[in-house]
């Protein structure tokens, strides 16, 4: 899933660094797993980094180890999945709402102290900070479930009718793990957000050709309803580690 996949792992490792539970260099190196590079710019000196130049994410991490963000303060991070028709709680300002709908997520603090805007170039993925308005929570995870289920049920009959998965469900979808400062029900909300966005993603891209009627607008209608719900309940799986929930 690309920009996805690595804005939630950027968000785990944030949340980690900022709990105490691993330091800049191990947080790099879960970040550039597979070999790929990652980049910082920051060109409103938030971090106190390079304004003009990019600079290894190394140094923006280790700027978040020792609390230079928020002194005092343990930030906790969210990662929000804005579409077409959604903006998943961003409040702007414009430059970063279009950023963060131009790549599909945003990871930021739940006060929108610090964004991090990512996209990938080449082999590499680059990262924008910026500051934001302090975005609408993310659903917990408890919440996000329910209406997962909700919106899966209220969308059953009209999928089983449809097929949606017919010969386009990928053969295997794993989830990123989401790491120490996450319970086991965040993990299993993730797994099934995962794998059902995965699928529904599929059968949209597959539907891309066939000619507009009635029964396709349907079929597409619960299928975004469906997309929704699963990029709610990532969001929701990934922005509440244990320590923030009083679990």
């Amino acid at each position: 899933m690309g920009v996805l996949d690595e804005c939630l792992r950027l968000t785990t490792v944030l949340d980690d660094l900022s709990a105490g539970r691993t330091n800049a260099p191990q947080a790099e190196a879960r970040l550039q797993q597979g070999g790929r590079p990652h980049h910082v710019f920051d060109p409103d000196g938030l971090l106190g980094l390079d304004p003009i130049a990019q600079v290894p994410v190394r140094l923006a991490l280790a700027r978040i180890e020792h609390g230079q963000l928020s002194p005092g303060v343990r930030p906790v991070w969210a990662l929000l999945l804005p579409r077409p028709g959604r903006m998943a709680g961003l409040r702007g300002p414009l430059e970063v709402n279009r950023a963060a709908l131009g790549a599909g997520a945003a990871v930021m603090t739940h006060d929108g102290t610090l964004c991090w805007l990512g996209e990938q170039v080449g082999e590499g993925m680059q990262w924008r900070l910026a500051r934001a308005e302090r975005p609408f929570p993310p659903p917990d995870p408890r919440e996000a479930a329910r209406q997962l289920g909700a919106v899966l049920a209220g969308a059953a009959s009209a999928l089983a009718d449809l097929d949606i998965a017919a010969g386009e469900r990928p053969d295997e979808v794993h989830a990123p793990v989401l790491g120490p400062g996450f319970d086991e029900r965040s993990q299993h909300l993730l797994d099934r957000a995962w794998l059902l966005l995965t699928t529904v993603d599929a059968a949209l891209e597959a539907q891309s050709a066939v000619l507009h009627s009635h029964a396709v607008l349907t079929r597409e209608r619960h299928l975004r309803e469906l997309a929704d719900a699963a990029l709610d309940a990532i969001s929701a799986a990934a922005s509440w580690p244990s320590d923030a929930l009083g679990r």
